[in-house]
């Protein structure tokens, strides 16, 4: 049988402390990060609601190295439909929890709609089973 990770939303007060954790600036309409590719910091955008990470193909030229796999799907949504290839980043950290490889997708015919981020992060990408919250003091935690 296979467990479902946890998403936790409110104080942190109510929950029990993880191992993890980093705090983000809770004033905007998203949950900004730094998260590190090989040594590398790449600003992204936490999504709670995606099933991976996704990159703006022009937001990251020039700052990180991907390996490219060349499989392609295509998806559609609202604003039409979008092709994206399966991308391997490597030696992968936030804050002190890192990954020698995570898988994500590339997508090269959208940018950002927000200029400062390279991307969105699914929080599942990552394979965490519990994230946490907390958008009164502007803190999220994790546990592996």
């Amino acid at each position: 049988m296979t467990l479902l990770p946890v998403v936790r939303i409110g104080p942190l007060g109510s929950a029990r402390p993880l191992e993890n954790s980093l705090r983000f600036y809770s004033k905007l309409p998203f949950i900004p990060l730094t998260m590190n590719v090989a040594g590398k910091a790449l600003r992204l955008r936490l999504d709670t609601g995606a099933c991976g990470l996704v990159l703006f193909e022009e937001a990251i030229k020039g700052q990180i190295v991907v390996r490219h796999t060349n499989r392609f799907e295509h998806r559609g949504h609202v604003g039409g439909q979008t092709r994206r290839e399966t991308i391997l980043l490597r030696e992968v950290s936030l804050r002190e929890s890192h990954w020698k490889e995570v898988s994500g997708y590339l997508i090269g015919n959208q940018k950002s709609d927000n200029g400062n981020t390279a991307g969105n992060l699914g929080w599942t990408s990552l394979g965490l089973k519990v994230l946490q919250i907390d958008l009164e003091t502007g803190q999220l935690s994790w546990e592996r």
